[in-house]
């Protein structure tokens, strides 16, 4: 499928918002987009932009993107770590392509987050069946939406990612780290790798303690261009299979 470049805003730049595990050692990258002319406008504003842009716009970002990771693949692949593109119903269309399968599969590290109002997926047999065999799929911001517990096992997911809100919930909870410590043990039992988003202070990084989470993200940690990845050590990283 061609997209016009014309919709993708005139100056876009690409960052990588890290995933650490217990550790304390990177295992996987979410290649996240950002607004140069839209900074000044508040933290709420990329949001905002993806929430008001168009099917053409999502899908000329995400491809953009994909050909931007391809560039600098060598230094992903050389550092065993996992790259996540996320992806909603616009553009879920483009994984079905055989030319996207073949791309993707020559990199060998990309995975993708599918937020769970990703209705196409969930309830379009053949679209989930044709993607979950060529593709590492995660379910995104898992907890506040459709998803549920009993549906997981008919989703072939093996990454979830707990949602930011759904974590800052347990965490003003007087009972939330015995019922988040329960979620995480019982995601476990079903081979799931968790990640737990909204990570933003060291008081929470230590709350959560030694349970059984896969990685864990937020603000706490800052997001990198590939000019400050490429100076980071390669000692952080370690092989996430």
């Amino acid at each position: 499928m061609q997209i016009s470049p014309s919709a993708v805003p005139p100056v876009t730049r690409y960052v990588f918002h890290p995933m650490y595990n217990g550790a304390g050692r990177t295992i996987a990258f979410e290649c996240l987009t950002r607004f140069p002319h839209l900074a000044n406008q508040g933290s709420d504003c990329v949001e905002h932009f993806f929430l008001h842009a168009s099917a053409q716009q999502r899908r000329a970002i995400f491809l953009s993107q994909l050909a931007f990771i391809e560039v600098h693949q060598t230094w992903f692949r050389q550092r065993g770590v996992i790259v996540t593109l996320n992806v909603d119903d616009d553009t879920l269309s483009l994984l079905a392509q055989s030319e996207m399968i073949r791309r993707v599969k020559k990199m060998g590290f990309i995975h993708f987050e599918v937020h769970e109002n990703a209705s196409r997926l969930f309830w379009q047999q053949q679209l989930h069946s044709l993607l979950t065999r060529h593709y590492s799929l995660w379910l995104d911001d898992f907890g506040n939406g459709i998803a549920r517990m009993q549906m997981l096992p008919g989703c072939a997911f093996r990454f979830i990612k707990i949602d930011k809100q759904v974590f800052w919930n347990y965490w003003r909870h007087p009972t939330g780290k015995r019922q988040l410590a329960s979620l995480l043990t019982e995601l476990q039992r079903g081979n799931f790798c968790v990640v737990i988003e909204g990570i933003e202070t060291g008081a929470q990084r230590q709350w959560l303690g030694n349970m059984p989470f896969y990685a864990l993200q937020g603000k706490l940690w800052s997001e990198m261009s590939m000019e400050e990845l490429k100076e980071t050590p390669s000692m952080l990283y370690t092989d996430p299979h």
